[in-house]
């Protein structure tokens, strides 16, 4: 295995205990049958508060379900680019600080970056 595919395996293992910890993962774990990659979902919102709750909603195909994260305060944002679609190739999160996540959008098209925050939450719904 090469350095980079560790790095790659090291962050995706954090990325599955971080998520699996959040209020609301465990029905969305059961409903995709995995945790999600969120590969090929779309940006659908994208809202930050300097006093207060802040929001990511992403649309994923399969299965046809809306994840929407909460961080409840944002600490640091590091974004750039923007496309009327916001495709992402993956949404990892990771842990930098004790109490503080980052969560981390590679994009396919459009935005990409990340949003280092404190106290994030998950909730979902179906579409359609």
């Amino acid at each position: 295995m090469s350095v980079d595919e560790e790095q790659l395996e090291r962050a995706w293992i954090e990325h599955e205990a971080i998520l699996v910890s959040l209020p609301g993962a465990d029905a969305l774990i059961a409903r995709c049958g995995h945790v999600p990659s969120f590969h090929d979902g779309e940006i659908e919102h994208l809202d930050l508060e300097m006093d207060g709750p802040s929001r990511i909603t992403v649309l994923l195909a399969i299965p046809a379900i809306r994840v929407v994260l909460t961080i409840d305060s944002v600490l640091d944002l590091r974004l750039e680019g923007f496309h009327k679609r916001n495709i992402l190739w993956s949404l990892r999160l990771r842990q930098v600080e004790n109490d503080a996540l980052a969560i981390e959008l590679e994009p396919t098209v459009g935005i990409g970056g990340s949003i280092t925050g404190r106290g994030l939450s998950l909730a979902w719904s179906e579409i359609g």
